[in-house]
């Protein structure tokens, strides 16, 4: 109980603090990796949500960060003086990033980092197997994205430059021109003109790069098999791989911004509200929950922010724990309730076999009484049979043989007696075993009626 009473009392606390969030702790970006998300508010701070097994979601500590990127399974920060901040998976040195200075955009690929510096030259780090690190020689770029192994970058004249695997024909991209933005999904790549229109190229096997009628647009994103773009009136269309419903996004009204993931898509809604589709395996798309939640910046000093983050990884902890106990609790109640119901059926079984044995026996006493009536009047009609053959010898007035008929009348009032006790004995006798065996029969019936239904009872609590 007291773990409950603590749980409910670290909720409301939180969700207290939530509501206190000024418009400066709200989210400007967000980015998704292969099973993670991270949060960049205004003030600043980037939080994590999703998959951490490799430390992909460890940014609570990052500060001063105006730009976010999310690898498969590593995070990289643009801090206002240039430099740059990366944690996760370092395997291919993709977060080796320390030494990163006059940076103005980041990109995040699969085992890869990208920055654009000042001067618009290009610096990459990480995985190269397929030449997607290949970008020495690029001049002028304004913006860069990161496919799965292929990178394109942005022009200042709004053209296109490409490198890496190019076996869906992703990286044929030198004669776009009027490029305003580009993304890139794991093999196909995608460009908003400034005409608002869309162009794309790579791979189409599940129509992602489908997307030459769209029209009024003006932002998009690409995940790892669908694109998603927003319209000038606030509404989202998508196109592409729909497994886990990243593409179903019609009935969504006043977005504002779009973000897609490897196979999920997050809107922002002018209001604030955030909504996401597609996988979340790992809570990746719980970032809702994310959105206001910078005023972590406006408790002070790094130790009481870390004494609050102590006390949020404390609640989930305790969340944790509260459903693992509860859920052991829940099956013990479940048991004794079911328990209880078997006892009370049985109690009420019993009780109703007590009760018809009583009426059983009852009847039974009520038909003995009703043989000893009928054996008071079995005597009374020898009686008055002995009465009747009285009178008649009399009236016959056989004066000379007096002795005879009151002889006569004795016999046959004592052969009528005697028979009339022996005939009433006999269907006494016959009548009270016909109640036993009926007796015997119908309370052997219900005992088996009794024993079959706690049989049934004690098979559903054994379930």
């Amino acid at each position: 109980m007291n773990k409950i009473l603590k749980f409910i009392f670290i909720s409301v606390f939180t969700i207290f603090v939530l509501s206190s969030c000024s418009d400066k702790d709200a989210f400007v970006d967000i980015c998704v990796g292969n099973e993670h998300s991270i949060v960049l508010t205004k003030n600043g701070a980037v939080y994590g949500i999703g998959d951490n097994k490799s430390g992909e979601c460890n940014v609570k500590n990052w500060r001063d960060i105006i730009a976010i990127a999310a690898g498969d399974i590593h995070s990289v920060g643009l801090k206002k003086d240039g430099t740059v901040v990366a944690c996760g998976d370092n395997e291919d040195k993709q977060c080796d990033v320390q030494d990163w200075k006059d940076i103005v955009a980041i990109a995040a690929g699969n085992a890869c980092t990208f920055g654009v510096k000042k001067d618009g030259t290009v610096v990459a780090i990480g995985k190269n197997n397929e030449g997607q690190c290949d970008i020495q020689d690029w001049k002028d770029i304004v913006a860069i994205a990161a496919g799965k192994d292929h990178t394109v970058g942005l022009k200042k004249d709004g053209t296109v430059v490409a490198c890496g695997n190019n076996n869906f024909g992703q990286c044929n991209v030198e004669d776009w021109e009027d490029i305003i933005d580009i993304c890139a999904g794991d093999e196909h790549t995608v460009g908003l003109k400034s005409d608002k229109t869309v162009v794309a190229v790579g791979n189409d096997d599940e129509s992602q790069s489908f997307v030459k009628d769209w029209r009024k647009i003006i932002s998009i994103a690409a995940g790892r098999k669908h694109t998603v773009g927003l319209r000038e009136d606030g509404i989202v269309v998508a196109r592409g791989d729909n497994s886990f419903q990243q593409c179903e996004v019609g009935g969504f009204e006043k977005i504002s911004a779009i973000y897609a993931g490897k196979d999920n898509t997050i809107l922002f809604g002018r209001n604030g509200e955030i909504n996401a589709r597609g996988a979340d395996r790992n809570r990746q798309c719980d970032v809702r929950y994310l959105s206001r939640i910078g005023f972590f910046d406006k408790i002070g000093n790094d130790e009481r922010l870390k004494s609050f983050n102590n006390f949020a990884n404390k609640l989930e902890k305790e969340w944790e724990t509260f459903r693992t106990e509860f859920r052991e609790i829940s099956d013990g109640i479940i048991f004794l309730i079911l328990f209880a119901i078997g006892a009370f059926v049985l109690f009420g079984l019993y009780k109703l076999a007590v009760k018809q044995e009583e009426e059983a026996k009852k009847n039974y006493n009520g038909k003995i009484k009703n043989i000893k009536y009928s054996t008071s009047g079995i005597d009374i009609l020898a009686e008055n049979s002995k009465n009747e053959a009285v009178i008649k010898a009399s009236e016959k007035k056989h004066e000379k043989y007096p002795e005879k008929i009151d002889m006569l009348a004795e016999t046959t009032r004592e052969a009528a007696i005697i028979k009339a006790k022996e005939n009433a004995i006999k269907r006494q006798e016959r009548e009270e075993k016909n109640i036993k065996i009926k007796a015997n029969k119908k309370r052997e019936k219900e005992m088996k009626e009794l024993r079959e239904k706690c049989k049934e009872i004690n098979k559903s609590i054994i379930k």
